[in-house]
């Protein structure tokens, strides 16, 4: 589909992956920084209680994959993936106590990690069936990513995410 939000967005990334797009000016340069802590919102504490009930379950992952042509470095799509992921500081969140409440936990030296892999196609479509799995809320990154690709074909970028930071209509975004 072409003009679709999802074709356009693909079509700047490649774009500024392949340097044709410049930053522009009022980005900033460093990311900002967040307190060490912050309460859960009254959404947030309740899909957490739930999800500390079940820690087991992958009910609220919010998983999805995004095709990009054969024309996208992975190596580039990674080094893009991993700035995204380390420069948005509420993906460097846990999930905690604090004083006896039920907070996020900034955790700035977690590193980042998206694993780059080829694979046949039967493998790929294999392994995207067993990505999703659950998080450990108080440990793990809370985005899952993972770049796969078929020799000279498109990379597949798989990416998961709790509820507690994602849903479904935000993921356009």
């Amino acid at each position: 589909k072409t003009g679709t939000l999802q074709s356009i967005e693909n079509e700047i990334l490649a774009k500024w992956m392949k340097g044709e797009v410049q930053k522009p000016a009022d980005v900033a340069e460093e990311p900002q920084n967040f307190a060490s802590s912050a309460p859960l919102t009254y959404p947030q504490m309740g899909v957490y209680l739930d999800c500390m009930k079940n820690p087991g379950t992958t009910l609220y992952n919010v998983p999805s994959k995004v095709v990009f042509s054969s024309a996208i470095s992975c190596d580039e799509l990674e080094a893009a993936v991993k700035a995204t992921v380390g420069n948005h500081q509420s993906f460097l969140f846990t999930f905690g106590n604090k004083n006896g409440e039920a907070c996020q936990l900034l955790n700035a030296d977690m590193p980042v990690e998206v694993p780059v892999k080829e694979m046949s196609a039967e493998e790929a479509l294999a392994f995207e069936q067993e990505f999703m799995c659950p998080f450990n809320l108080e440990k793990d990154l809370l985005v899952r990513a993972e770049i796969d690709y078929v020799k000279d074909g498109p990379c597949h970028l798989l990416l998961d995410m709790p509820h507690l930071i994602a849903d479904g209509l935000s993921q356009d975004l």
